[in-house]
């Protein structure tokens, strides 16, 4: 994974454009956004961030999508 440029924080954390190579078997190179959660964040603040990522995931297209 290569993180390649910082597209906003929020109350989670940072939001980075990220290549990963060989990460899908049809294509060498993918883009995605991966976001960096803060090591600080409470068992509570960690819960919303789960239950945030699981609503995005729902949002999942061809040229976006979180793991």
């Amino acid at each position: 994974m290569h993180l390649v440029k910082a597209l906003g924080q929020d109350s989670f954390g940072g939001v980075y454009w990220a290549l990963a190579y060989n990460f899908k078997p049809d294509n060498l190179v993918t883009k995605y956004a991966f976001k960096a959660v803060n090591e600080s964040m409470s068992m509570c603040e960690r819960i919303e961030f789960l239950q945030e990522a699981a609503v995005m995931k729902a949002f999942r297209c061809q040229q976006s999508f979180i793991h």
